[in-house]
């Protein structure tokens, strides 16, 4: 069953990024054959696994300051994407506890009255769900992808279509905390490692 995604091309894994590393050790351990729908969803991961802690660099300043009452501050952003990615954990078969699942479970708003979590808690919670999330998509066969998802999604009721708006949803907070760097006068959000973006900020 194909996923309607002809725009986004499956390349291979970088041989040196974490999703390659961790899902080919997890096959060969277990001598298994990744579905090939997850290649591009699994880079796809990896990838904002880097931007999330890249769009977050420096921002301390700016993380609660809103353009407009109709709009989400930056320390949102980044716990509504912790949140989502702990959500994600948990349909995919993992058991994870949310961190901050009074700010942010289920999708809740943002409230202008409510002290965020500090950066470094968010990111240390990103860090920990991430290379799990990675680990698992690479156990996931083909009849648990075609299989019902937890709810529907825009892009369809299987669980390949709803993890693959998941990687939709992550890019377009990613690139609204994109933004919120230019606007607030940081440097662009960088597709590097999160060291070249300290020795461009530096």
């Amino acid at each position: 069953m194909g996923l309607g995604l002809h725009f986004l091309p499956c390349t291979h894994f970088p041989q040196n990024s974490i999703s390659f590393l961790v899902v080919e050790r997890f096959l060969r351990k277990n001598k298994l054959d990744m579905d090939a729908r997850l290649e591009w969803v699994i880079n796809t991961f990896d990838l904002h696994t880097r931007l999330f802690k890249n769009a977050v660099f420096g921002m301390e300043e700016h993380r609660n300051d809103r353009l407009s009452p109709a709009t989400n501050h930056d320390a949102w952003l980044a716990g509504h994407l912790v949140s989502t990615r702990y959500g994600l954990a948990n349909m995919i078969g993992l058991s994870a506890q949310e961190p901050f699942p009074d700010l942010f479970s289920q999708g809740k708003a943002i409230d202008p009255t409510t002290r965020y979590p500090e950066l470094n808690d968010q990111i240390e919670s990103w860090d920990k769900i991430s290379p799990m999330i990675i680990e698992q998509l690479g156990e996931l066969d083909a009849e648990t992808l075609d299989g019902p998802a937890p709810f529907e999604s825009p892009m369809g009721n299987t669980l390949i279509s709803f993890i693959a708006f998941m990687c939709h949803h992550e890019a377009y907070h990613l690139g609204q905390m994109g933004f919120l760097r230019k606007y607030f006068g940081h440097t662009p959000l960088s597709y590097g490692d999160q060291r070249q973006v300290r020795k461009r900020v530096a």
